[in-house]
């Protein structure tokens, strides 16, 4: 079984946590504003793409709340509500983007509005109405989420797509072809010496991004007529015309300025005369390529003591054991080491059980630290993406149950996408209902996770290499192999589907 990177929580340019109701309002919150008392019955609206299927999760984590999934034409709404009526999902409605939509009766009233399209790859027209629709049908004190290829970062783009345009107009191929021809174009050009690239660090960063990017989306970047990065002023502009505040990132570390840039800029951050302006700095010193921001409408702020209190009501978990979290993370240009007493007792409790910082703050191996010491401590865990705000606090795992003869899955949502993604995903995710985040798996642990579902501890190593087999049948399983990843699993996963609900012993 090859390793696959497993990345446990989401990074930052992966939806599933950027549309997550739970972390926008922590992100807002943390960053002062109020929003609506947001009751389990919300209204959430998703403008995405016609590929995207992330929402349908998020209905099942909330089956109270209402979705509502834009899409940009009636094939992708076929497509889409094809997948959620597999899923017996009845609390999400399909609509094609288009103008009618500021009129319809039932689509209106929304607490959050997320755009999953890239604010670059938009035609005028499709941007103008997204911002009309924040600005008819999002409520006050609602959220809204955007992301967007940012300058400077990438202006080297513009430059690659000027010396492209002329080898665009003779090519007779597909994208993917295109994508080819163009970084080999690019390539001969360095080859042969031409200065641009001389000493340019810049655009040595852009073609090594490019490289790693899926085929369409370098196609978008690189051909696309409609493609357009943008300046943080222009976006913050353009929703501050229609009631919009700037509340934060969804890249978590990006709401904290001293974890981005080296203490050598601090004289400037702390002159800064605004918020934007800050961002503003950040992305230039930074050359920033991507931001994925988050506005209020209509904008409250907190005082500070009902800041603390609002962050200190928040439950907090990860979804990593204590052995796995790591202790050294690197947030921009700064590098941190969680050494510090406090910060490590804080990982040890979390990693046990999801808590509140109130909570946090009556255990007596914390009692010698103030709540607001133990609030900046998760803050900067929440920031490294190991730490999550959840619905509720979960439970210490039940050692006893990590040896059970056999599982079983909580919830029929996950037994669809375990039957519909085993062999053809990388990653799976799978919905924690109860706690309302996704729990990713790599697809070899997917499929012992699903052996443990269906076979007893008697049989176990035989069905793995049955499953395996089926992947791939060429492969010739190593049973020391499987053994040793089971028992990975055991210890490494296993704890944490069942604390988050996941999965139960057959026999509880």
């Amino acid at each position: 079984m090859p390793d696959n990177k497993e990345v446990t929580v989401a990074p930052e340019y992966k939806t599933h946590l950027g549309i997550n109701p739970l972390f926008l309002t922590y992100i807002a919150t943390l960053n002062g504003y109020k929003i609506n008392e947001i009751s389990e019955g919300f209204r959430y609206c998703c403008i995405t793409t016609e590929d995207d299927t992330s929402i349908i999760p998020l209905a099942s984590l909330f089956p109270k709340a209402t979705f509502f999934l834009v899409l940009p034409d009636h094939k992708s709404v076929e497509k889409i509500s094809s997948i959620a009526t597999t899923a017996n999902l009845t609390n999400i409605s399909f609509h094609k983007l288009e103008t009618k939509l500021l009129r319809s009766s039932n689509f209106n009233n929304f607490d959050f509005i997320v755009v999953n399209e890239n604010l670059s790859y938009m035609d005028r027209k499709t941007l103008d109405l997204t911002i009309s629709i924040f600005e008819k049908l999002l409520n006050l004190q609602g959220i809204v989420h955007v992301k967007y290829d940012c300058l400077p970062g990438c202006a080297p783009i513009l430059d690659l797509r000027q010396v492209l345009v002329q080898l665009d107009e003779v090519l007779n191929i597909d994208s993917h072809g295109k994508v080819l021809a163009g970084l080999d174009h690019i390539k001969h050009l360095k080859s042969k010496g031409a200065p641009y690239f001389l000493e340019n660090g810049p655009v040595e960063k852009c073609l090594s991004g490019l490289a790693q990017k899926v085929t369409p989306v370098t196609a978008k970047m690189l051909f696309g007529s409609i493609y357009k990065p943008r300046f943080f002023n222009d976006i913050n502009n353009r929703l501050n015309k229609v009631g919009m505040v700037y509340s934060g990132s969804s890249i978590t570390y990006r709401n904290y300025p001293e974890l981005v840039l080296n203490q050598e800029f601090n004289d400037q951050i702390s002159n800064s005369t605004s918020r934007e302006n800050t961002e503003t700095l950040l992305d230039f010193v930074t050359r920033q390529d991507f931001r994925a921001d988050i506005f209020v409408k209509d904008a409250r702020t907190f005082t500070a003591t009902e800041k603390l209190d609002a962050l200190s009501s928040i439950p907090f978990g990860t979804l990593v054991g204590l052995d796995n979290f790591p202790r050294d993370i690197s947030f921009g240009q700064v590098n941190i080491n969680y050494k510090s007493e406090v910060i490590n007792t804080i990982i040890e409790e979390l990693t046990t059980n999801a808590k509140t910082v109130k909570n946090l703050s009556s255990l007596l191996s914390l009692s010698a630290h103030s709540k607001e010491v133990i609030l900046e401590n998760v803050n900067l865990l929440v920031a490294s993406g190991y730490v999550l705000p959840l619905k509720r606090e979960t439970s210490p795992d039940n050692r006893k149950f990590m040896q059970a003869n056999r599982f079983q899955l909580c919830s029929s949502f996950n037994q669809e996408i375990l039957k519909n993604g085993l062999f053809s995903e990388p990653f799976i995710y799978l919905a924690a209902e109860e706690f309302g985040i996704q729990f990713e798996i790599s697809r070899d642990n997917a499929i012992l996770l699903v052996c443990l579902l269906e076979a007893p501890q008697e049989h176990l190593l035989n069905w793995i290499a049955q499953r395996l087999s089926e992947q791939n049948p060429e492969l010739l399983p190593d049973p020391a192999a499987i053994e040793k990843k089971l028992a990975n699993f055991r210890q490494t996963k296993l704890p944490k589907l069942v604390e988050f609900g996941i999965i139960k012993p057959e026999t509880v």
